[in-house]
């Protein structure tokens, strides 16, 4: 598999990129889609937005990620990031997310910058964002109590 390679957004479009978290069983592989789309205040797609904690760079993990289902690229993320998609896939149906650490390519320093002040239109604009706060934990039952 080779590692996949982001194409320029357009920033005269508003172009960002979103992800199509393909369906799956939950111990399967992950498998995602990178769609390019315009998003300006005429144009804006119906996709949720993740927050969470990136955590550790020190033991990437790779999913399977490419602008078609038969592409057979990679694309190396955070282990927290990668724990999470297992949840937020659905068994059967596509799911549409923006994700910063995969919609906008974290080695392109500009487009990092233009992207990163877009962010509050981005997690406004979305039909919902999804918090990640980690997988169950013994306590978390009594963590969430609280907060309600």
């Amino acid at each position: 598999l080779q590692p996949y390679r982001y194409s320029s957004l357009d920033e005269e479009i508003g172009e960002i990129r979103l992800v199509i978290l393909l369906p799956g069983p939950f111990d399967a592989p992950v498998h995602a889609l990178l769609q390019t789309t315009s998003f300006t205040g005429d144009s804006v797609p119906q996709y949720e937005a993740l927050s969470y904690t990136w955590g550790s760079a020190d033991d990437p993990k790779t999913i399977r990620v490419g602008n078609a289902p038969f592409d057979r690229t990679v694309l190396e993320v955070t282990s927290n990031l990668a724990k999470a998609l297992p949840y937020l896939r659905h068994a059967s149906v596509r799911r549409t997310l923006w994700i910063d650490a995969i919609c906008v390519n974290q080695q392109d320093l500009q487009e990092r910058s233009s992207q990163v002040k877009r962010m509050p239109d981005l997690y406004s604009k979305a039909k919902g964002v999804v918090v990640w706060l980690g997988p169950n934990e013994p306590d978390s039952a009594a963590a969430m109590n609280l907060l309600q």
